[in-house]
């Protein structure tokens, strides 16, 4: 969350342990997904949020594999500019 993507591993851990992450990713997720905050809370302790339902991961990562898409049309069109 929040363009870690691509980032070394020890920037991406760096700014995972910083103080309010794990309170930003749980805003990210109930604004992305429409859920109660107290909804994301009770998927679980640290960033792993394991007790997400099944619904709610498969378009999570629907909208990854979009932004993933989008990504690379973007990085080809570089080419062709």
């Amino acid at each position: 969350m929040y363009g870690l993507s691509g980032l070394p591993e020890i920037e991406i851990l760096r700014t995972e342990m910083e103080p309010g992450y794990r309170k930003r990713c749980i805003g990210l997720l109930s604004k992305t997904l429409g859920v109660k905050r107290q909804s994301v809370l009770n998927w679980g302790a640290g960033l792993e949020f394991q007790k997400m339902p099944l619904t709610y991961q498969r378009f999570l990562g629907m909208c990854w594999e979009r932004y993933e898409l989008l990504s690379e049309v973007k990085r080809l069109r570089r080419f062709t500019a």
